[in-house]
């Protein structure tokens, strides 16, 4: 009988801690994809910074 309340004891503390751990792999999944995309926002303002760039480098060689 005190083995039993033991064992589930312990299952219940380690369902808690499986679901902190999912709870910390989600936020940090959502941190990373902010990250990402904050990332390929100063990519596109930087390809378009170097496409206004390189329009002006044509226009000085001709």
């Amino acid at each position: 009988e005190k083995k039993n309340r033991l064992t589930v004891r312990m299952g219940v503390e380690l369902e808690e801690i499986a679901q902190t751990c999912q709870a910390e792999m989600t936020r940090r999944k959502l941190v990373l994809k902010n990250e990402v995309m904050k990332v390929q926002i100063e990519n596109t303002a930087i390809q378009k910074e170097n496409a206004v760039l390189q329009g002006r480098d044509n226009k000085k060689s001709v």
